[in-house]
């Protein structure tokens, strides 16, 4: 019901946007989005009878997805099998492959397909909102197991962005060469999103989190958002200007360069890598979040 009630809010898109040029409008629109922010409150109040079994339907539909790729990427005899290279020093090998003068046997993937879940797991459609998004991410969380080395790189350089315990949304902006390729957004646009969310969880006081001792932040009580962005320094600035009254802001180093175009030896850097993994990690943890298609790391 909640995803159903989200769809129809994004439907209406622009619709119920701020309105500084007709103060009528503004103020409709600012009750509509409070009415849709109440009634998701309340939705989250009510419990699933059936959650207990959707967890436990996937964690076990997990193990399989786990189980098989590594049964696939990790068989007994390599000779006798197709073997797709990729070299990518911060993860954990995807094979025991290690023989780089074997060429006839490499797969080269050409094609891309659209979002789709293999029928023998159609069972996730009881189970799951978003069934080819859930797939994927079993098949990313193989792929981007880290080496020891990454984890220990990671975990210190998360731990520098202290954002702590308690309730978090975050957004990713994408700048630098982006700007070419898809329409800009204004910050004001993501923020938009983030009020909107705040909003609803923050209507029922009583059984909000953020009202608990334990889950505000040490500093103040604004809420809080973590940046992952390409240019920190002009999208922190700019947050911290306009929104700084209301919300407490964690984000990388603030002079950390990702490059300002595909190829730039900056981002091609080990260093650049981490940065963006610790950044993806840190919005995982976030209980919303807010990007845009250009949100992408190449």
């Amino acid at each position: 019901m909640r995803n159903k009630l989200k769809e129809l809010f994004d439907l209406l898109g622009n619709s119920v946007s701020h309105n500084a040029k007709d103060a009528s409008l503004d103020s409709r629109n600012g009750l509509i989005r409070k009415q849709f922010g109440y009634i998701l409150s309340k939705i989250d109040q009510l419990s699933d009878p059936c959650m207990d079994t959707h967890n436990k339907v996937l964690n076990n539909i997990a193990q399989h997805i786990n189980y098989t790729l590594y049964k696939l990427q990790y068989p007994n005899d390599c000779n006798n099998r197709r073997i797709l290279v990729c070299y990518a020093r911060p993860f954990l090998p995807l094979s025991e492959y290690n023989d780089r003068n074997q060429q006839d046997k490499v797969v080269i993937i050409s094609k891309r397909y659209e979002p789709l879940v293999p029928s023998e797991l159609n069972v996730l459609i009881k189970h799951h909102t978003n069934p080819p998004a859930w797939f994927m991410g079993q098949i990313i969380k193989f792929v981007l197991r880290e080496n020891q080395m990454t984890s220990v790189k990671l975990n210190k350089l998360e731990s520098t962005f202290n954002i702590g315990n308690g309730t978090i949304a975050g957004i990713q902006v994408r700048r630098t060469d982006k700007t070419k390729e898809a329409p800009h957004q204004e910050l004001e646009e993501y923020m938009k999103w983030i009020d909107f969310w705040y909003n609803s969880e923050e209507n029922d006081i009583k059984k909000s989190k953020l009202n608990s001792t334990n889950q505000q932040t040490k500093k103040s009580n604004k809420r809080k958002l973590f940046i992952a962005t390409d240019e920190p320094k002009i999208i922190v600035e700019e947050a911290e200007n306009r929104w700084g009254s209301q919300y407490e802001f964690f984000h990388n180093n603030i002079n950390v360069s990702y490059g300002t175009h595909f190829g730039d030896p900056h981002r091609n850097s080990e260093e650049s890598l981490i940065s963006i993994l610790a950044e993806v990690r840190t919005l995982a943890k976030c209980g919303f979040v807010v990007c845009t298609f250009s949100s992408n790391v190449p």
